[in-house]
C-alpha cells in the first residue's frame, strides 16, 4: 500500500458547528457535539477535492467564545470520515487545540487517525496533525422522529421535554451552551442558534 500524500493536500475552508443529540435506544443522554468540516484542494492534481469531517467532539466549554488551549479526547473523538473513490474512511480525533482568531474564528491544531484499511483503501493508515482555521457557525437541534413513536421511553432524568417549543429546547440548550451568545431562529424543522458576533 502506499503512503497518502498529506503534503499535498492544501487547505481552502473549514467550519465548525454543533447539535444536540440524544438517543434512548442506543442509551445516549442529551448531549452537545461538535463537527468540525475541512475542505482541502489537491496541489499538481486534477483530482476533486477532499473533504475532512471530524465528527462527535465534545468539549467542555459551555461559552463557544471562549475556546480557547488543549482539549483531548478521553481515548479519541470518533465518528469522522474522508470519502475517496466512494469509500468510506473513519477519521478519530485525539486532540484538538484553540486559538481565538477573530470574533468567530479560531486557529486550530488537531491530531488525527485516518483509517484507509476499512474499506480497502490502497493508502496505510496514517495518523497526522493538521493546523486550520474555522469558522463557528452555531448549533442547531431537530426534533428527531422516531420510527415507531409509542416505543420511546426516556429516562427520566433526561428531562426530555413533552412538547418542543422555543422555550423548552432552549431550556435543553441551555445546559451545554450559553444562551445569549447566541440568536435564536427556526428554520428548516431545526431550532437554531447562530453565533453573536460583536462588532
Amino acid at each position: 500500500m502506499k503512503n497518502f500524500p498529506i503534503e499535498q493536500l492544501e487547505e481552502t475552508g473549514s467550519t465548525m458547528n454543533g447539535s444536540i443529540v440524544f438517543n434512548p435506544f442506543s442509551n445516549i443522554p442529551p448531549s452537545l457535539l461538535y463537527s468540525i468540516e475541512i475542505e482541502f484542494c489537491i496541489k499538481n492534481s486534477n483530482e476533486d477535492s477532499l473533504s475532512f469531517t471530524l465528527d462527535g467532539i465534545s468539549l467542555p466549554e459551555k461559552d463557544w467564545r471562549k475556546f480557547s488551549g488543549l482539549y483531548r479526547a478521553p481515548s479519541r473523538w470518533e465518528g469522522g470520515s474522508v470519502y475517496i473513490d466512494s469509500a468510506h474512511n473513519p477519521i478519530d480525533v485525539y486532540y484538538l487545540q484553540f486559538k481565538k482568531r477573530n470574533a468567530d474564528c479560531f486557529d486550530v491544531e488537531a491530531e488525527l487517525f485516518i483509517d484507509f484499511e476499512f474499506q480497502n483503501t490502497p493508502y496505510q493508515n496514517i495518523k497526522v496533525k493538521a493546523d486550520f482555521p474555522t469558522k463557528f457557525t452555531g448549533i442547531s437541534f431537530r426534533v428527531p422522529l422516531w420510527n415507531d413513536p409509542s416505543a420511546v421511553k426516556y429516562p427520566t432524568e433526561w428531562r426530555i421535554p413533552s412538547e418542543y417549543t422555543q422555550e423548552s429546547v432552549d431550556e435543553l440548550v441551555s445546559r451545554f451552551a450559553v444562551l445569549d451568545s447566541f440568536e435564536k431562529k427556526f428554520e428548516n424543522g431545526a431550532f437554531v442558534y447562530l453565533p453573536k458576533v460583536e462588532s
